[in-house]
This record gives C-alpha cells, sequence and structure tokens, in this order.
C-alpha cells in the first residue's frame, strides 16, 4: 500500500526516573521500538491490518529514563537494536555496585557515575549509532525513519543551582535557586533542519558539526 493512504501513528514518550525501573522502562520501550520497526510480525500485523505506521518523534526523559529515551533516538535513527541497551542494564547486577568505597576521600557522590556507569552507556551509544561502521543518519529502511524528525529532551538536577527571579501574583519579584537543567537534541529534516545528531559515526568521541558520543552519554546518564 502506498504510504500516503497510512494512517500516522504518532507517539510521545515521557520516562521517569528511578533506579529499579530502569529494566523495566527498557523492556517498555524496546516494545515500542518493535513496534515502530515492525520487526515482530503480531505489531506487524496490527498495523497492516488498520492501515497505519507507528512514529516516535517527541521523547522525554530523566535519569534512567533519559538513558532508555536517549538509546531509543539512536536507535530509529541509525535503524539498529535497542536491545543493545540490554547488555548495560543487565551488567549493572545489583545497586551496590554502583556504589562508592565509603572509605572513598572527598567523594563526589554516593555512586559512581562517572568510572563505572558512564563508560558502559558510552558503549552502548556507540553500537546503537553504529561508530564503527560508515553509517549515516536516517538511512532508508522500509518504514521510511528518513522522513521521521526526533527531538529528544532530557532534564536532570543541579546540585549547586542558579539564581532564579519569580514574580509573585501581586508582582513582588522573589528571588529564589532554580536547580533543573534541561538539554534538547533535534533532527529534522531539509537544508535547514536542525541535526544534533549528524557525525556521530565519525567516532565515539571526536567533536563534530553534531554532538559528541562522550556529552550525549553524559548528558542522559546524569
Amino acid at each position: 500500500m502506498n504510504d500516503d493512504n497510512l494512517e500516522e501513528l504518532r507517539i510521545a514518550l515521557v520516562m521517569n526516573g528511578g533506579v529499579s525501573l530502569a529494566v523495566w522502562m527498557g523492556g517498555v520501550t524496546n516494545e515500542i521500538f518493535r513496534l515502530v520497526k515492525e520487526r515482530h510480525p503480531v505489531y506487524a500485523g496490527l498495523l497492516a491490518l488498520t492501515h497505519s505506521a507507528a512514529r516516535v518523534d517527541v521523547i522525554s526523559g530523566t535519569s534512567a529514563g533519559g538513558v532508555n529515551g536517549a538509546a531509543l533516538s539512536l536507535a530509529l535513527l541509525y535503524d539498529s537494536e535497542f536491545a543493545k541497551l540490554r547488555e548495560v542494564w543487565m551488567n549493572m547486577r545489583t545497586f551496590q555496585d554502583l556504589l562508592r568505597d565509603p572509605l572513598d576521600k572527598n567523594p563526589g557522590s554516593l555512586l559512581r557515575g562517572d568510572d563505572y556507569f558512564l563508560p558502559q552507556i558510552k558503549e552502548a551509544f556507540s553500537k546503537l549509532a553504529k561508530t564503527d561502521q560508515a553509517a549515516e543518519v536516517n538511512a532508508p529502511c522500509p518504514n521510511g525513519p528518513e522522513r521521521m524528525p526526533i527531538d529528544l529532551r532530557l532534564t536532570t538536577t543541579l546540585l549547586r543551582g542558579r539564581l532564579a527571579c519569580t514574580v509573585d501574583d501581586l508582582g513582588t519579584r522573589v528571588g529564589d535557586m532554580d536547580h533543573r537543567a534541561r538539554f534538547r537534541f533535534q533532527h529534522r529534516d531539509g537544508v535547514d533542519g536542525v541535526d544534533h545528531f549528524k557525525g556521530f559515526c565519525r567516532g565515539k568521541d571526536q567533536e563534530t558539526s553534531g554532538v559528541s558520543m562522550k556529552s550525549t552519554a553524559y548528558v542522559a546518564r546524569s
């Protein structure tokens, strides 16, 4: 059937944080990925029966949800397998492995985010973006992701915060500390389109006209 006759099923995902929910969210996200890519006969049959095509174009997440959301974006854009992230969640084993040694001097945090978790996230993202191959963002595939925009928004909490000012209902200015941080990564088609994912396949940590793999992994695991 001509794609012009298909009904578009657009999905926006919002994933919260939570260490214990990371693996569960990863499983649900993988099923959504399989739906969009039609990589299961049940999903493919349902879409064909309803003359529909599934699309995920808006993704928002924080903490564990941010990792799953960023991984889904890369899997969709580079036509890879989201299930590659499963290795990370399986290798995490227990929460105890993430804890720092209580005898460490001046620890920056309770968890080993930089020296233990971050390298595994970077490796998983590299596999999803096919950095060892001559991959192109949105290479043509059966369900047409070359026409699929991606708007990925990740949030985190600033430990020190920044000074902010709001106005109450009486018009009085009130000073406060804002601990919110928001990051946005976009991929849009066209010559004038925004593409923060461009250049991922050129190397794991190489800065290009897009966003480096290291930066994306760092933001996602925040």
